[in-house]
């Protein structure tokens, strides 16, 4: 600062009192040449003369003697310059001097152009609806990002008036995970708002939280929404609640906990996630959607040799009276079985058939004929062929039609029209698809399209078309077949009368290796992780258009009956959406390349996954794959199509339906599974059932007579067991309980019945409801203890050894029982609430227990079995089994994964790398009658990573789970969803966690295995098309459309990934929020989400009137600049050694002062501050848009009015307090510089002004104002822009400071800097100081040369007097300056004689200056910076003048 510029200098602007250099010739007027001639000198003694002269004459200090008298009333009384002595002024010894810097509005705004403050800166899924019939689904486009690492925290500043202020916050995203629910997809997004604010110990801390109306989605409010579809959390602080993260007790709007709330998940801590640790787990998830490669599928089926069926249709045929066309209608639709041949009477033997099969057989004409230019033998028809990369397929494309006469003739007429244009049709379709270059997936097979024989196809043109296509990939080498026709296939005209006795080689299936277009998924990893999970939506189905009604066709015996009774029978038609299912699976490897350079080869994940549908909506599945190792890993998704499925998977083999809608009474639930691959063991996770082949092979619409004895299934062995949570999940001694969910009742004796129970159990709990006096369906409220001692076997966690209690409040309606009812009583109680309001500690979220009563002896509902089993035993104990749903805890678990590990494996500091340890788990309990035991193996192995907390380098991994398949370990009674935990006692020797301390984990068991007690038994008249639900193909043409037709049926719709961290991730002194959102018609895109906030941080507050409260939100600028330079979060209190309580470099009186000013004057900032700012540089710009001048003195921060204002902050027209006097007696000589602004930055100019209307809970509106001097042609002035949306929200405060930026480029038009010394000076940044100063304007006509004589020759005349003057001898160097004496015309001092001279008239100004700088320099001296502050002859700001007169002011809104 010794060496500072002034700050309001523009670069490469130079002072103007840097000497101007001299030109080489100066014109001379005519009586100057006379002058020179006169005295006899040279023009270039002439021209130094005058720029010396011209030098002179400059502005300067004045004599402290040509000082006009001035009032002491414009100078503070204590220091009244205009009444001391000149001698006074300059030896006056006190000395008071702050040195230090003013960044005053006024400077800010002396710039080039004036600058507006930067502005604040600030996934979309479709949702279908189907016809009315069909469930709407619904999902989300897109995904939002996540914030950039070490992004800066916000800093939300404002107070909402009710008029003014309000800010729209855009908190930044730094966790989210994405779900599939089977109708629709969710999402949890975990959000830090921003900074807490101070902690001065008062209540509330951090930032109020919005209301409902004021949270936005895009545009879009979240309260026009239903609540079951959202969860919003909100939590102000980390201070108070002794716990940063967010819990279930933070839920501030929507639902929690089941599937039908806006966040299904139960777990308290919301945000945790699946990791390789456990379930719930504290770890980081990212949710992305990808840009592309996110369709895949096998789609566009063109037939290879798959015959063509007209759609079956009865045709009658009475008694002998037989029409031919009737006769070869029936014969086109269902065949003459060979007895047109035979000859004789044909149509008796083909009545008598009855319709029998399932259809005539026509040939589609088109298909794989030759592999490597062999075809396939017209004997044989089908043949399937092992390939190999750059084999050649040919495939043919028939010329050939149905011949029209085919069943016709002068008999007959019987049209095959339809047939040959349906033929046409598909034929067509085929020929554009198959185009050069093109690539087609045949079963497992990748091929390429490489030469054609015609352009186009064209049936007219009776040619056929030689496509061949090159195998470019195998995929599965062991599945590398593909299906072959012979050429007679493609020129048949009937292929065969498909019915029970016959048999023949050209029966091509509808799955028969059909041509398909394919897309492949792929998905990789965009960072190491230890999870992936995978959102996938689907559309399968299939359409019948009109479709016979195969279920309701008559058999042929029936239908020789009705033809024989002369009944007409007409099949009905099916026009609706039936079941398809549609295969894929996976293929992995590691992201990169291998030791060798070389990308890794795709490996099997191992598993068939299939969806399967009926209707035109969309469904959302989810798989997740735990990873072996914390890699990045890249996903291929292959679909398996119909000729797969069809050729190379038996009935039994069994795949994996996905249906993230999980029901119990669809079979469906969690399904999981551990995979082997080259890579390492993978774990995948989803929810659905397994089903069979034969499961998803048949459509019932494509079957007649059909009888299905269904699959028995009884459990086996637990499959799969994972970890929900480590143990203890809260600290044990901090934990209480907030919330429980029912999962089912309790009773003592175990009764298979469901009566009696409720009723039971609320007449213990609330008495009889006959008794009591409360009205019908009038409601009470009763607070209830239930306790759970400690040697209760009831509880699946005891965390330590000790009883736990909670206490619910329950809201309980009295109803009517039915007359007839077995009780004999007329009401019970009904309950329509229940609150948790206290408990013990040591709970555990998530974990399971049992609330239970005796059951009196009197209790009416006792005995539900009285009218099934009158011999059955009364209730003697009835009760709850419940889940925590929610936990309240003031610390966090640290260490257990790791610790929980050391316990198991040993220490893994003590084994090399790499080396596996197993360790076993038993488990038993009995509840009720109930036995389960089960033996765990767990597997580990040593890796090299460093754990800072225990300062250890080598872990183990997170184990795999095995579960022993004896009998003697495990029982057969486990259940899908089952819990169970294990703990073990912390050793001494563990670093990790405290010794003697419990830790474990509660396992959940996953998967269940099943055996088959009894086989399906399926037993049908007919199947008119055997691989319906999987096959791509068709045999009845248009009459049955694929969802695959045009398009692949899955899209990944989003990736979460996911990885466990080392320590559980704080949000330290921040507000942070969270939204768990389904998608929905209202929100189908994941735009950023926006809260419109009334009030922003608490903070220090100075003004007088704010004192009883005195941290609190507040929207006055000097707060803010307060909270900034002293909070040690998010300001630079640690830099500057200073806190709220220790401010001692901040000037605090000025703030109050300020404080009083902004109020009084409605300025006001409501903002935030949400990106990285140079805090000196944010408050001195944004100071001016307050009318606000940033000091730093004497040390010290401050923040001042840029105007004069009374004690209550008004701005006032009253003299301004002068500070100090300067002239050239305290000026030292040849250091006064002043520098006027150029012209062009004192052009008038037009001040847009942008800022914010704000509305409570509603999106704010940018509003413009245009302000001007209201003066002739100020329409015409440029235009200048400032904004101020960042913290403005009202009009008054947008035309003020318009009108004080106008007034400033109007009134002030200079700046000065000088230097003194430091004896006697009283001053300080933001001072106001007077300058007076004196100059001698340079005329030649005033120039003139005086002879040897004393005679005077000049243009000017001179009168008897005395005349100050410069002058120049020739006998000399030097201009002199001196007084000249004229008496009677003549010249008195000798000494001027033969000399040049011009006269000097002094004139003295004065100027009061706002003290910008001062800098104490090297050699002891203060160098003053400072800018006018224009002011009248009464010593009034001219600024404040014009502020105070909107008049002067035209506004434009």
């Amino acid at each position: 600062m010794a060496h500072g510029d002034s700050v309001h200098k523009p670069t490469g602007r130079t002072s103007g009192l840097v000497p101007v250099g001299q030109p080489k010739h100066m014109p001379l007027l005519p009586f100057e040449k006379q002058l020179i001639n006169t005295l006899g000198i040279t023009e270039k003694e002439y021209t130094h003369f005058v720029f010396e002269a011209i030098r002179r004459s400059g502005i300067r200090p004045a004599e402290y003697d040509n000082i006009p008298e001035v009032y002491a009333a414009l100078v503070p009384a204590a220091i009244a310059a205009a009444a001391l002595t000149k001698t006074q002024v300059l030896t006056i010894a006190a000395v008071n001097l702050v040195v230090g810097l003013a960044l005053s509005a006024i400077s800010y705004l002396l710039t080039p152009k004036p600058k507006s403050l930067p502005t604040s800166s600030q996934r979309t899924l479709d949702s279908i609806t189907g016809t009315n019939r069909f469930t709407p689904t619904s999902g989300f486009d897109t995904q939002a990002q996540l914030a950039d690492y070490a992004e800066p925290i916000p800093i939300i500043f404002g107070k909402w008036t009710g008029t003014t202020g309000g800010i729209l916050v855009t908190p930044k995203l730094v966790w989210s995970r994405m779900f599939s629910y089977g109708t629709q997809q969710g999402v949890k997004m975990l959000f830090v708002v921003g900074e807490q604010g101070r902690d001065a110990g008062q209540t509330p801390q951090g930032l109020n939280p919005p209301k409902l109306q004021g949270i936005f989605l895009g545009n879009g409010a979240l309260d026009s929404v239903y609540e079951n579809l959202f969860a919003f959390y909100w939590k102000r602080n980390t201070t108070i609640s002794g716990f940063s993260r967010v819990k279930g007790v933070n839920l501030l709007y929507g639902t929690r906990g089941s599937l039908a709330t806006g966040d299904p998940e139960a777990f308290d801590d919301v945000f945790s996630c699946p990791t390789a640790v456990s379930e719930n787990d504290y770890g980081f998830s990212s949710a992305q959607s990808l840009s592309n490669g996110s369709e895949f599928g096998c789609y566009a089926p063109i037939a290879n040799g798959t015959a063509y069926r007209v759609n079956w249709a009865i045709i009658s045929l009475f008694g002998r009276d037989v029409g031919l066309n009737n006769l070869y209608e029936r014969i086109k639709v269902a065949g003459d079985y060979g007895e047109v041949a035979k000859g004789g009477s044909y149509i008796d033997r083909i009545r008598a058939r009855g319709m029998e099969g399932i259809g005539r057989n026509y040939s589609r004409r088109m298909g794989l004929t030759h592999l490597n230019g062999v075809a396939v033998s017209d004997s044989v028809g089908t043949e399937e062929r092992y390939v190999q990369v750059n084999d050649i397929a040919t495939f043919t494309i028939s010329g050939k039609q149905l011949p029209e006469d085919f069943y016709t003739d002068q008999n007959r007429n019987v049209r095959i029209d339809d047939i040959n244009n349906t033929l046409n049709e598909e034929r067509i379709a085929a020929d554009d698809a198959l185009q050069v270059g093109e690539l087609f997936m045949i079963a497992r097979t990748t091929w390429q399209v490489i030469s054609r024989s015609l352009s186009i196809w064209r049936p007219e043109d009776k040619q056929d078309q030689i496509i061949q296509l090159k195998c470019i990939d195998i995929n599965a080498p062991s599945t590398n077949r593909v299906g072959f026709v012979s050429p007679y296939m493609l020129t048949a005209n009937v292929l065969y009368d498909a019915s029970a006795n016959v048999v023949t080689p050209y029966s091509a299936g509808a799955a028969f290796f059909p041509l398909m277009k394919v897309a492949h998924g792929t998905v990789r990893n965009t960072r190491p992780c230890e999870v992936t999970e995978f959102g996938i939506r689907s559309r399968v189905y299939q359409r019948f258009n009109g479709l016979c009604n195969f279920q309701s066709i008559p058999t042929p015996k029936e239908l020789s009956d009705f033809d024989e009774s002369n009944v007409q029978v007409t099949a009905g038609q099916v026009n609706a959406y039936g079941k398809r299912a549609s295969a894929f699976t996976i293929y992995l490897r590691p992201a990169g390349l291998d030791a060798s350079g070389q990308t890794y080869d795709w490996q099997p994940l191992g598993e068939t996954f299939v969806v399967v549908g009926n209707q035109p909506v969309d469904q959302y599945n989810f798989i997740r794959i735990q990873h072996p190792k914390n890699i990045q890993y890249e996903f291929r998704f292959i679909p398996k199509n119909g000729a797969v499925l069809g050729r190379f998977a038996a009935d039994t083999d069994q795949f994996w339906q996905l249906s993230a809608a999980s029901s119990s009474a669809s079979g469906n639930a969690y399904l999981s599974g551990e995979y082997n691959t080259t890579y390492g063991r993978f774990k995948v996770f989803t929810t659905g059932k397994r089903v069979l082949k034969t499961d998803i092979k048949r459509n019932q619409e494509f079957i007649s007579r059909q009888t299905l004895t269904p699959r028995v299934l009884f459990n086996d062995f637990p499959s799969a067991v994972g970890i929900v949570t480590l143990l203890p999940d809260e600290e044990s001694t901090s934990a209480t309980l907030s919330s429980s969910e029912y999962i089912d009742w309790y009773t003592e004796p175990t009764y298979n019945y469901t009566e009696g129970r409720n009723g039971t159990w609320t007449w213990e709990l609330f008495g009889s409801a006959d008794t009591d006096p409360t009205p019908v369906n009038g409601t009470i409220e009763r607070v209830i203890r239930h306790s759970l001692p400690y040697d209760v076997p009831y509880v699946s966690f005891r965390n330590p050894a000790t009883d736990l209690w909670y206490e619910v409040r329950y809201v309980v309606q009295k109803l009517t029982l039915p007359t007839t009812h077995y009780s004999k009583q007329k009401y019970y109680w009904s309950v329509l609430s229940e609150t948790v309001v206290g408990s013990s500690v040591n709970w555990n979220s998530n974990a399971t227990y049992i609330i239970t009563r005796n059951v009196s002896s009197n209790n009416p509902f006792r005995r539900p079995s009285q009218g099934v089993d009158p011999s059955a035993p009364d209730f003697t104990v009835i009760g709850q089994r419940r889940r925590v749903t929610g936990v309240i805890s003031t610390s966090q678990p640290t260490g257990r994964s790791q610790g929980w590990y050391e316990e198991l494996f040993g220490p893994a500091r003590n084994y090399n790398t790499g080396t596996t340890r197993t360790a076993e788990i038993t488990y038993s309990t009995t509840v009720g009658r109930e036995y389960k035991k089960i033996k765990l193996t767990l597997a580990s192995t040593v890796i090299d990573q460093y754990h800072a907390q225990a300062n250890v380098y080598k872990l183990w991994t997170a184990p795999t789970i095995t579960v022993s398949r004896n009998l003697a370990d495990t029982s057969q009674t486990w259940q899908i969803g089952d819990i169970f935990d294990s703990l073990k006692t912390v050793s001494s020797s563990n670093p990790f966690r405290k010794a003697g301390t419990q830790v474990g984990a509660e396992f959940i068991i996953q998967g269940i295995s099943q055996v088959i007690g009894r086989d399906e038994v399926f037993d049908a008249g007919r199947v008119f098309e055997e691989q319906s639900q999987y096959a791509d193909v068709t045999f009845y043409g248009s009459a049955v459309e694929k969802s695959n037709s045009t398009s692949p049926e899955h899209t990944i719709t989003y990736v979460n990934e996911i990885v466990s961290n080392e320590q559980i991730p704080q949000y330290d002194k921040m507000t942070i929020a969270g939204l768990g959102l389904k998608a929905s018609r209202n929100f189908t895109s994941l735009d950023q989400i926006r809260v419109w906030l009334a009030d922003g941080v608490p903070v220090t507050r100075f003004h007088p009137e704010d004192q009883t409260v005195p941290v609190a939100p507040s929207n006055l600028f000097c707060d803010l600049v307060f909270y900034l330079l002293t909070n040690r979060t998010a300001g630079v209190g640690i830099q500057l050694g200073m806190d709220a309580n220790h401010a001692n470099l901040i000037n605090t009186t000025d703030l109050i002062k300020t404080a009083k000013f902004l109020r009084t004057n409605k300025l006001f900032f409501d903002g935030a501050i949400s990106t990285a700012v140079n805090l000196r540089q944010f408050i001195s710009s944004t100071a001016p848009y307050m009318l606000c001048n940033f000091v730093i003195a004497d040390g010290q921060f401050s923040l001042q009015p840029a105007l004069p204002t009374d004690d209550t902050g008004k701005i006032q027209t009253t003299p301004v307090k002068v500070k100090q006097l300067f002239t050239s007696g305290n000026i030292l000589e040849g250091s006064y510089q002043l520098e006027y602004l150029p012209a062009e930055e004192r052009k008038a100019f037009q001040a847009a002004v942008r800022y914010r209307a704000e509305r409570e809970n509603q999106l704010p509106e940018e509003k413009n104002i245009v302000v001007r001097w209201n003066e002739p042609n100020s329409t015409e002035s440029p235009l200048e822009q400032f904004d101020l949306t960042q913290f403005c929200t009202s009009r008054d405060h947008a035309e003020l400071v318009a009108r004080f930026f106008l007034s400033i480029r109007k009134q002030v038009t200079h700046s000065i800097k000088f230097a003194t010394t430091p004896f006697g000076i009283s001053l300080a940044p933001g001072d106001y100081i007077r300058v007076f100063t004196e100059s001698s304007p340079y005329s030649a006509a005033k120039n003139g040369t005086i002879d040897n004589a004393g005679n005077i020759t000049s243009a000017s005349s001179f009168t008897d007097g005395q005349y100050t003057v410069l002058y120049y001898r020739a006998s000399q160097d030097e201009v002199k300056e001196a007084t000249m004496t004229v008496s009677g015309g003549k010249v008195q001092e000798s000494a001027l004689f033969s000399s040049l001279f011009t006269v000097m008239d002094t004139t003295v100004t004065q100027n009061i200056y706002m003290v910008e700088q001062l800098t104490l320099t090297e050699d002891s001296t203060v160098e003053i910076t400072a800018t006018e502050f224009p002011c009248d002859a009464n010593g009034s700001s001219l600024i404040a003048q014009d502020i105070l007169t909107p008049g002067q002011f035209t506004v434009d809104i």
